[in-house]
């Protein structure tokens, strides 16, 4: 346990703490549960707190916490172990004429600012939960009281898809690549936890109770805003839209400008404005002046 808590990575670390400490606070009933969790009429009220106690509060010293810090170290941990502000995030009209030393320049910048670059996203995804969660709320009348599960659970399915193939052990029983076991435990806490049997057998009756169970709504929404970060970061803007083969995109880049053609790439633009730090966007036409 000594070692896993050194390994941790700074930002996983330091969510972990807070979550424990918020735990040790609420068991010694120094602060109430109440008064922390994600509720929008009183978040975006009086009490603003909740939008960020709401991302660390837990239910007291239960085995429900030690699950959840387990859960937090291990997909938020490998999540920001390999994070890296890729080439592909910024737009290539401001490195087209970059010489080596300014590439090396920016990969330094780009290591030296790894923790904060993490710290940003993991911002971002949060405000998105937040968003999430309000609608939820004002338009199905659905509470997501704690935040910080559904971060959680977002970043084990960003986790999921960045390492589909390898092999984990579900609780002992069987083993199954890592891309399923978003969807398994989904399934398997709300059959067992949700109610969701009674709410399938009263659609016979064209009761839609199981449009208002919360639980359901709680992993789908889980799923679909880990898929969207995982998707615009890693798979459009790393993949789809973006030739890692510097000597083809060179040569692509050289064609356009003989010809007079000047492309493009909305989709990219756009992500690139949404993913990349604010930063960058300083310090990398402060690169582009340089030259030996």
């Amino acid at each position: 346990m000594d070692q896993l808590w050194t390994n941790l990575p700074p930002v996983t670390k330091a969510w972990s703490v807070s979550i424990a400490a918020t735990a040790a606070l609420i068991s010694t009933n120094r602060v109430k549960l109440i008064n922390l969790i994600f509720v929008p009429d009183r978040a975006f009220g009086t009490q603003p707190w909740r939008l960020l106690t709401s991302f660390c509060c837990s239910e007291g010293l239960l085995m429900e916490l030690l699950f959840e810090l387990f859960l937090i170290s291990g997909s938020c941990g490998r999540v920001e172990e390999i994070f890296s502000t890729k080439p592909a995030l910024i737009p290539e009209r401001l490195t087209d004429d970059f010489d080596q030393r300014q590439w090396d320049i920016l990969h330094r910048y780009v290591e030296k600012n790894r923790v904060i670059d993490f710290f940003y996203y993991i911002v971002q995804i949060a405000v998105s939960i937040v968003v999430s969660a309000s609608i939820l709320h004002y338009e199905l009348g659905l509470t997501i009281a704690t935040l910080g599960a559904v971060l959680c659970r977002v970043l084990i399915y960003i986790d999921a898809q960045n390492n589909p193939h390898e092999l984990i052990n579900f609780m002992g029983f069987f083993t199954l690549r890592k891309s399923f076991y978003p969807w398994i435990e989904a399934m398997l806490t709300v059959f067992l936890n949700g109610g969701i049997a009674e709410d399938l057998a009263k659609l016979r009756d064209g009761n839609y109770g199981v449009l208002r169970n919360v639980l359901v709504w709680f992993y789908l929404m889980s799923i679909a805003l880990g898929h969207f970060w995982w998707a615009t970061r890693d798979l459009l803007l790393s993949t789809v839209h973006y030739d890692g083969h510097d000597r083809r995109r060179e040569v692509k880049r050289d064609a356009l400008k003989r010809y007079g053609v000047m492309k493009v790439d909305v989709v990219r633009e756009s992500l690139a404005w949404l993913l990349l730090p604010p930063w960058y966007w300083i310090i990398l036409p402060e690169i582009k002046t340089m030259r030996l």
